[in-house]
């Protein structure tokens, strides 16, 4: 149930960094899902990014994150846990939630879309996300807000208590 949220964090994570490829307190990946009427929230701790982005010539410009999905954290230990068992997230076999630029494109001056192929266990699928870019001291500070849904990527069962819907939110910052 919350495994649905670790890969949504995996993807928030991704998409959001520029140049950065070690994982860094600059980039957070938060995610929510609904669960027996509650607003459930957690994060993904340990990410690697890499992001060369230049928004004048987004044709060479890329976004690629790994997410690690034992970092998963909830702040309940044991759900935690749960979800890292091969019901949600198997872990043990998939470690990593990778999301991959395909194409980028300007909506309007720090506003983008891209395509993305967004890994999570053994399915990879395309999702397209929105995000804005702004400037702060000579840094890149990258915002996402997108959803998914947990049962394209095999996480968990279809429940009438748990939502199916996972909102991700992402924020990076880069030099």
């Amino acid at each position: 149930m919350i495994a649905s949220i670790s890969f949504s964090f995996y993807c928030a994570l991704c998409l959001l960094s520029a140049t950065i490829k070690t994982p860094t307190k600059e980039t957070r990946v938060q995610f929510s899902i609904n669960n027996a009427g509650l607003t459930v929230t957690g994060s993904i701790d340990s990410v690697i990014v890499n992001i060369a982005f230049d928004p004048e010539h987004l044709s060479n410009a890329t976004i690629e994150g790994i997410a690690f999905a034992s970092s998963i954290n909830t702040g309940i230990d044991i759900r935690d846990r749960h979800l890292q068992r091969d019901d949600y997230l198997h872990t043990a076999l998939y470690p990593e939630i990778r999301l991959v630029s395909k194409t980028l494109k300007r909506v309007s001056k720090h506003r983008f879309t891209g395509t993305f192929d967004l890994t999570i266990k053994n399915t990879t699928k395309p999702i397209t996300i929105p995000f804005s870019v702004s400037y702060l001291n000579g840094r890149q500070r990258f915002n996402a807000n997108f959803k998914i849904n947990r049962l394209d990527y095999l996480l968990g069962d279809p429940s009438p208590i748990l939502g199916n819907i996972v909102t991700i939110s992402i924020t990076s910052i880069a030099e």
